[in-house]
């Protein structure tokens, strides 16, 4: 029940925000969204034990770092190479449930490209990778089914901004969740999803 709760958010969060101009309001629901993830992990003393487990670093190793590099620089590949085809493919903008506003107050934009972005990454491997993960090991050991399951639900996150947006984050969980796995660590994941989004939203 509680898993359901806080995936949630993630997911109506984007109706709120259909057809919204105002870059103050978009960022204010989309900031509440993002915080009640950490609101409910520390209401669920379980979720809060894997989540303060899953946010250190044991054996800091270099090549996880170069590893989340690696993640980031394959989704941004794919992408490139393959997304745009398949924005054209689904419609392009027809397909796209809405775009973000502008924001114009260039406070405002480093504040969202800093902080709103690096609330979004933390919020969602916490959610999607840490936490998700978790779950589904009470029911299954097989590595293969939770790196599908939890990087459709990634996907699904997604759901506003087109089929091809939703195939790119498929890809992207997998990538993510095959990263958390090597370095038993939300850390490396977390720094490629930012690194992603600030791309996208530079």
């Amino acid at each position: 029940m509680w898993l359901i709760i806080l995936l949630s958010p993630n997911f109506i969060n984007d109706l709120f925000l259909l057809g919204q101009p105002d870059p103050i309001y978009w960022l204010q629901i989309d900031y509440v969204t993002r915080l009640s993830t950490f609101v409910i992990v520390l209401l669920v003393p379980e979720f809060r034990r894997v989540v303060q487990s899953a946010l250190t670093m044991q054996n800091a190793n270099f090549n996880w770092w170069l590893g989340a590099a690696a993640v980031a620089s394959a989704t941004l590949l794919f992408d490139y190479l393959i997304g745009y085809r398949l924005y054209l493919l689904f419609g392009g903008n027809d397909a796209v449930l809405f775009s973000y506003p502008k924001i114009s107050e260039h406070w405002l934009k480093l504040f969202d490209l800093s902080i709103g972005l690096a609330l979004v990454a933390v919020a969602e491997e916490i959610t999607c990778r840490g936490i998700f993960k978790y779950v589904l090991e009470k029911f299954t050991k097989n590595k293969i089914l939770i790196i599908l399951i939890s990087s459709f639900v990634f996907a699904a996150f997604h759901w506003s901004h087109g089929p091809a947006a939703m195939i790119t984050a498929f890809f992207t969980g997998i990538l993510l969740m095959v990263l958390y796995m090597r370095a038993k660590s939300l850390l490396p994941p977390i720094f490629a999803h930012y690194i992603i989004n600030l791309v996208y939203f530079i």
